[in-house]
């Protein structure tokens, strides 16, 4: 048989960096399911949160653009919480005590699910993309109007979101 040495590399390479596992990942427009149990026992759902605008924030201690962002999530959770918007933080991490340690340092209020298993966490597969940290923003009625990296530009995308999606619930403040 006569094969192509330069084709033959090229698939190997190809079948090497070919991600593992195959990612559904929302879309803008859609209305995903979300139901856990945060790391502190309280029960998770986009339901409960109906009316507020929430932020699914995908991250992990060990990911060093996550941690760098970590002050700017905390900033963002103090100033548009009280509006009606609602945080909840989903980790890739494997190490619970790391988890928990970090929290607790960096001040991260909001619901953390955890399962333990990497980039093999359920409700990753089910939402993620291709890398953390990695953001969807939720309108009140649980459609997402914007997904993607958090960092510069995220604030706006926020205060974009209470603009034309304002919070509905009675206890959000505009």
């Amino acid at each position: 048989m006569n094969r192509n040495p330069v084709l033959t590399l090229v698939t190997a390479l190809a079948l090497t960096v070919a991600p593992l596992t195959s990612f559904a990942g929302v879309n803008v427009g859609d209305k995903p399911r979300l139901q856990f149990k945060a790391t502190d026992g309280t029960a998770v759902s986009l339901e409960k949160y109906r009316g507020r605008i929430v932020l699914v924030d995908f991250w992990a201690t060990w990911c060093p653009p996550c941690m760098k962002l970590a002050n700017e999530m905390v900033a963002l959770n103090k100033e548009f919480s009280p509006k009606g918007m609602q945080v909840i933080g989903v980790s890739l991490d494997q190490d619970r005590a790391k988890l928990d340690q970090v929290c607790k340092e960096k001040g991260f209020t909001w619901p953390q699910y955890f399962d333990g298993k990497g980039w093999d966490n359920e409700i990753w597969k089910t939402w993620g993309e291709e890398s953390v940290p990695f953001t969807v923003i939720l309108s009140p009625d649980g459609t997402v109007i914007w997904k993607g990296t958090p960092g510069p530009g995220l604030k706006e995308e926020i205060e974009k979101a209470f603009k034309e999606h304002p919070p509905r619930r009675a206890d959000a403040t505009r």
